[in-house]
């Protein structure tokens, strides 16, 4: 059986002090899915991605002659997934290349809790929890995330361990056809 907490001792005030404990808080919450909760988590990591045309340039030169090298760019289309939402009108050749604004802004999404505390009392700030590190993956499930209010009905898509979000015109865009039913 651990020690029964001690109070903390004013005298040590502006000193350093070591402390250990078993952090105890209501969990961590997804800003976009208010249904996916951990409930032993300091902070959720959220990885978004977007899948949208990409644009490749290759450019080759070829000696012609002794003073003279040919130069050519080309440019090479395909869909794929990116953290980075690209701008298609600003492609090369723009025409046939429309990527849709993602509905979630890509990239890595970090969530602290606010109320991470010791057995002591002592409150740990989130500053301080951002700047941990590691992560483990979270199995996700489908209903379990909830709907956020904000995306439009049915665009939610257990992927095991993923989520699919998307609109028509994305799915369209990405040659994907009709939107599947979910």
């Amino acid at each position: 059986r651990p020690p029964a907490p001690q109070p903390l001792d004013p005298a040590h005030d502006d000193a350093l002090v070591h402390v250990t404990g078993r952090l105890q808080t209501s969990g961590a919450w997804d800003p976009d899915f208010s249904a996916l909760h951990r409930p032993d988590a300091l902070r959720l990591l959220r990885v978004t991605e977007v899948y949208q045309w990409q644009e490749e340039r290759h450019d080759t030169e070829t000696r012609i002659s002794a003073t003279e090298v040919r130069k050519e760019v080309t440019y090479r289309y395909r869909p794929g997934w990116s953290r980075h939402h690209s701008d298609a009108s600003r492609f090369e050749v723009s025409s046939g290349h429309r990527n849709p604004p993602p509905l979630l802004p890509p990239g890595n999404l970090f969530s602290a809790v606010a109320d991470a505390t010791l057995p002591c009392g002592l409150i740990i700030p989130r500053d301080m929890l951002e700047q941990l590190a590691g992560f483990e993956p979270v199995p996700l499930s489908g209903p379990a995330l909830g709907q956020p209010a904000h995306l439009p009905p049915a665009a939610v898509v257990d992927g095991g361990s993923a989520v699919y979000l998307w609109t028509d015109e994305a799915w369209d865009t990405a040659g994907g056809g009709a939107v599947p039913s979910a």
